[in-house]
């Protein structure tokens, strides 16, 4: 947030540049960048990565209470030690859980009300596959996509968020990283944006269904 507070009665939204427009501020070097941003669904909360390149990043989360102008931010504590070395961060669909990856690859589990760890998703050392770099929840927020620097994209169950699962492995394309992953509304198809302009979508109802008649669906 701005160092004056969020925007008041002269401090809306300003137009910079342009010819009879005055030149864009400086940026304020004293601000970390934010690097990643949640809103939950009512508006009330905020959950941010901030740090400047290079640096360790933090992740913190803000109460959003409307005031005489506009809207206060007030910091929320945790209930435990955030996640060292965050980068990525996703809230589910309902606004109950974050999930968020750090440098080591691991995921964290959070209750979004409480601030506090409710699972992790562990990486291995031997398998890039397992390194999280992208995270998304499925609509109905019991399946999370876990993105790798390797490719591939694996499914979890968090129908028990303390002992999440691992379901669909999805190949990715062709080794490269995915960088962005898109749930369907419905939750039924996932996409996957790779390095270059292709974009898979993939039909989990149609693997779901050959899974169960395989004995194999979670």
């Amino acid at each position: 947030f701005p160092r004056e507070g969020p925007p008041g009665e002269g401090r809306g939204r300003r137009r910079w540049g342009g010819p009879d427009g005055p030149p864009p501020p400086e940026p304020d070097r004293g601000s970390p960048r934010v690097r990643a941003i949640q809103l939950s669904p009512a508006a009330d909360r905020l959950y941010l990565i901030t740090g400047e390149p290079r640096e360790p990043a933090e992740v913190g989360a803000w109460k959003l209470v409307p005031s005489g102008e506009g809207v206060r931010a007030e910091a929320v504590d945790w209930a435990d030690l955030p996640p060292e070395g965050p980068n990525t961060i996703a809230l589910s669909p309902d606004g109950s859980r974050l999930a968020i990856s750090d440098r080591s690859g691991a995921v964290t589990l959070v209750d979004a009300a409480l601030m506090a760890t409710i699972g992790r998703i562990e990486p291995r050392a031997d398998d890039p596959e397992s390194h999280a770099t992208i995270l998304a929840f499925a609509p109905d927020g019991r399946r999370l996509a876990v993105g790798s620097q390797a490719g591939p994209v694996r499914l979890w169950n968090l129908s028990d968020p303390a002992s999440p699962r691992p379901s669909i492995r999805l190949p990715g394309l062709a080794g490269l990283p995915a960088p962005v992953l898109a749930y369907a509304p419905d939750g039924l198809r996932l996409a996957i944006g790779g390095g270059d302009a292709l974009v898979e979508v993939w039909d989990l109802a149609a693997l779901d269904a050959e899974l169960q008649g395989l004995g194999l669906a979670d």
